[in-house]
């Protein structure tokens, strides 16, 4: 019990009059919600990076730009590191950075990446898709789970200008923006699963106007996650007062770890 006080002493965050005391886990919103920031410092594994893109897009027209970052979570502040990137799962020559940027695409930039820092482990493939066309239908690169917010984009080649975008689901008009190339729906729902595509007045270079219309893509919205907990997560120890009580830790949809905490 004394060794416990002691850990408890040096290491605990105050939350509503419960001290957390678990080396690994801050508690860092209310209602009970906790973020699994470095868990694995203390049993020695491992957390993957993630590889985002900016702007948000899975799909890119030639001659786009493109950053890709390497997401690593961690506890403590930023350490120099040093990154490895991959494409196709071949190493991209002086990639060494946090930040992987392509400007001016071409196709070849289309592939898989992961990104890697020394000692850790890969992350998941994320594709970049590269297309030569005039217009497409942008969407972001990751699974769309019910509740998301969601954007599309309908976007034209750099080179020309264009007017009158509209949005379709399933052959059927949704909306119609004079000016605005986007579509949000703040709260996806699974009813909202079909086939997307989009329109444009375009105008190009040799002074015709045409109106183009994008490849379809299909939207699968998936079910809400319903809590898990991997076996390797450990149960916490909170104390309040004089008693010890033990918490039961499940994990909520994130990218990074949200964890909620109960006491039992």
């Amino acid at each position: 019990m004394d060794s416990w006080k002691n850990l408890m002493e040096h290491h605990f965050f105050l939350f509503f009059n419960i001290r957390c005391v678990h080396l690994s886990v801050f508690c860092c919103t209310l209602c009970s919600l906790c973020v699994l920031c470095d868990l694995f410092s203390s049993i020695g594994g491992a957390i993957k990076p993630v590889v985002t893109f900016t702007p948000n897009w899975g799909n890119i027209l030639h001659y786009d730009d493109v950053t890709l970052t390497c997401d690593v979570p961690s506890t403590v502040p930023e350490e120099p590191r040093t990154y490895h990137w991959y494409k196709d799962n071949r190493p991209i020559p002086g990639a060494h950075q946090r930040l992987h940027i392509i400007r001016t695409s071409v196709q070849e930039d289309r592939g898989d990446y992961q990104c890697q820092t020394i000692g850790g482990d890969i992350s998941d493939p994320v594709f970049l898709n590269v297309t030569i066309n005039e217009l497409i239908l942008q969407r972001p690169p990751s699974a769309i789970y019910e509740g998301d917010p969601l954007t599309l984009r309908c976007h034209h080649w750099i080179l020309y200008k264009a007017i009158n975008t509209k949005f379709y689901k399933d052959d059927q008009e949704i909306k119609s923006l004079e000016s605005d190339s986007t579509f949000h729906i703040p709260n996806i729902t699974r009813s909202q699963s079909g086939r997307y595509k989009c329109t444009k007045q375009i105008h190009r270079r040799d002074r015709t106007n045409v109106i183009e219309r994008s490849d379809e893509s299909f939207i699968s919205v998936k079910g809400k996650l319903k809590p898990t907990f991997p076996f390797f997560f450990p149960n916490l120890l909170f104390y309040s007062k004089d008693r010890i009580h033990v918490i039961r830790a499940t994990m909520a949809r994130g990218v990074y770890g949200m964890v909620q905490y109960n006491i039992i």
